[in-house]
C-alpha cells in the first residue's frame, strides 16, 4: 500500500492506526457499560412492581393476539 515517498510515513500512519483501534475499543467499551446499566435499570423496574403493569399488558396482548 505504501510506495515510494510514503513509506517514510509508514511509522505515523501505524501510530494513527493504533490510536484509531484504541478509540474504537473505548467507545465499544462505554457501550456495553451503558447496556448493562439500562438492563440493570429495567430489571429493577420490573422487580419493584413499577413497570409490572407494562409487562403484564405485553404478555396478555401477545396471548390474545395468538388467541385471535
Amino acid at each position: 500500500m505504501l510506495a515510494g515517498a510514503d513509506e517514510r510515513f509508514a511509522e505515523v500512519i501505524a501510530l494513527i492506526e493504533k490510536a484509531r483501534a484504541r478509540g474504537y475499543q473505548a467507545v465499544n467499551t462505554v457501550l456495553v457499560g451503558h447496556s448493562w446499566e439500562l438492563g440493570a435499570y429495567i430489571s429493577r423496574k420490573i422487580a419493584t412492581a413499577e413497570w409490572v403493569h407494562l409487562t403484564w399488558l405485553k404478555t396478555k396482548g401477545r396471548r390474545l393476539k395468538k388467541a385471535v
